[in-house]
């Protein structure tokens, strides 16, 4: 146990590669996607391997051979499988979003499709058929994916199901990114472990993990050329920026919002050249930068402008007379109302489609819902209400750690690690309200809109968590002490929610 654990640990990109590959050629020829037995079967092992997990983690504290290498990879593999036995059970036309049904020819579906039997790209107003305009990128994977599938003799329907191992292998990577920076950023010992578990069990990229959509593909370069563009701020090098430049690029060829992370990559090349004397060379490394990033970025927006004179930031609009239009409402109600009754449900609200009285109207109430059960509702409220009420006090606490974040800005060891993901994590949710706004239907209410919170927010309650023993702030004890609680109450629920209540 012990070197598997190390191998995963250091090997971590390979090893969740070859296992994501092999497993899903494997589940694509022997299981059985619609079997009852099969499903239980999954969530058996779920379980087994959670308390597999807990227990061998509890022998190498009795032994004293418990070391943060083994800690944290026991914690990436709970989060794993989470993740799997999600996909596993749960079929592709389940929890989507603007998917379609393969074969129908529209939807990110219709799009992967597209790539499967034409390999190359339309030779049409991609905005005339319903979720083309997006960029490509991931849908051509996508298409590439399912005929090495069925190339070793996957059937055409697993090879569809086996689509989300792509995502599956993405939301990986996108933990342990996250883990990277928070390794960078300092953080250590409990405030560390809080922040990879919140990560690793985090809802979001548990959805993220079944989505054929491009969100999780687009999230994953995201958190890359965030933490990317830290390793530039420490070494900079031509080589160093180049990743940086590659994964943003890649990102905006997957998905245009992307592109909102160069605000913060920029925030952080500019403080570097008032800070640099050799202002000349940091300059030709931007110009380096750009020349890759550029080109690649805005070369699928590009195209479709001059071949068919494509807005450059077309989004289709669903109108007015759809069902979950909320137009009705005022700015100021949506944005500062927040009565008691929007909370009497977990979940977010579809009006009679889920049994409420009225429609979610609120972005913020939206995002916290959609952030712990995306848009779907259940019969069972209990567990989930608990989890909601752990989650909005872990939102409070890492608001609070931004607040104590800004105030020791000065004497702040590691800064451009917490400020370059606070300023992302800001623009995003500046996008994600003008976006509610110009579109009011509820179903632009959602967290997938804003991925780099995943990272900020156990970022910066872990950063208040850190100060825990600081003799200096001990009117902020009990406050740090409620987010520690918060936090585990939040990981414990969403374990057991998405271990077998919500499956």
């Amino acid at each position: 146990m012990k070197k598997i654990l190390n191998f995963i640990y250091i090997h971590h990109y390979a090893a969740l590669a070859a296992f994501c590959v092999i497993l899903g050629m494997c589940a694509g020829l022997f299981w059985n996607y619609n079997s009852i037995n099969y499903n239980l079967a999954a969530v058996v092992a779920n379980v087994i391997i959670i308390l597999t997990c807990f227990g061998t983690g509890m022998f190498f504290k009795i032994r004293n051979t418990l070391s943060e290498k083994k800690i944290i990879t026991l914690i990436f593999i709970i989060g794993l499988s989470l993740r799997l036995v999600y996909i596993l059970t749960l079929p592709s036309t389940s929890h989507q979003h603007d998917v379609e049904i393969f074969g129908n020819g529209s939807g990110h579906a219709g799009y992967i499709e597209y790539f499967l039997y034409n390999r190359s790209l339309p030779d049409f107003d991609p905005i005339s058929v319903w979720q083309f305009y997006h960029p490509p990128l991931h849908h051509i994977i996508c298409a590439v994916w399912m005929r090495l599938q069925m190339f070793i003799g996957v059937s055409y329907d697993s090879a569809i199901e086996g689509i989300q191992f792509l995502p599956f292998f993405y939301s990986g990577v996108c933990c342990i990114v996250c883990i990277k920076i928070f390794k960078s950023a300092g953080l250590k010992n409990l405030p560390f472990y809080l922040a990879c578990l919140f990560v690793c069990v985090n809802p979001t990229f548990r959805f993220f993990s079944g989505s054929i959509n491009n969100d999780c593909l687009c999230a994953m370069f995201m958190f890359l050329a965030v933490y990317h563009t830290i390793n530039w701020y420490d070494n900079k090098r031509i080589r160093t920026i180049l990743p940086v430049a590659i994964c943003l690029g890649l990102g905006m060829i997957t998905k245009l919002s992307a592109g909102l992370v160069a605000i913060g990559i920029a925030f952080v090349f500019l403080y570097a050249l008032i800070k640099e004397r050799a202002k000349a060379r940091l300059i030709g490394q931007y110009a380096v930068f750009g020349a890759v990033c550029v080109p690649i970025g805005l070369s699928w927006t590009v195209r479709n402008l001059v071949m068919f004179n494509t807005p450059i930031n077309y989004v289709p609009d669903l109108g007015s007379d759809n069902y979950q239009y909320i137009g009705n409402y005022s700015v100021l109600r949506r944005l500062f109302d927040f009565s008691p009754y929007q909370f009497s449900s977990p979940f977010i609200a579809w009006g009679e489609h889920s049994g409420d009285s009225y429609y979610e109207f609120n972005p913020t109430v939206g995002y916290l819902k959609t952030a712990c059960f995306e848009e779907y509702f259940s019969d069972i409220k209990i567990l989930p209400f608990i989890m909601l009420m752990a989650f909005c006090l872990c939102v409070v606490a890492a608001l609070s750690g931004l607040v104590l974040f800004i105030i020791d800005l000065k004497k702040s060891h590691r800064r451009l690690p917490f400020a370059i993901v606070a300023v992302c994590t800001s623009v995003y949710f500046i996008s994600y309200y003008a976006f509610c706004l110009k579109y009011p239907q509820v179903c632009t209410m959602n967290a997938r809109y804003v991925p780099m919170a995943v990272l900020m927010i156990p970022m910066f309650f872990a950063y208040l968590i850190a100060d825990f023993q600081n003799e200096n702030s001990k009117l902020l004890k009990p406050v740090r002490l409620i987010s520690v609680v918060s936090v585990c109450i939040c990981c414990v629920m969403s374990v057991i929610i998405y271990s077998v209540v919500l499956i």
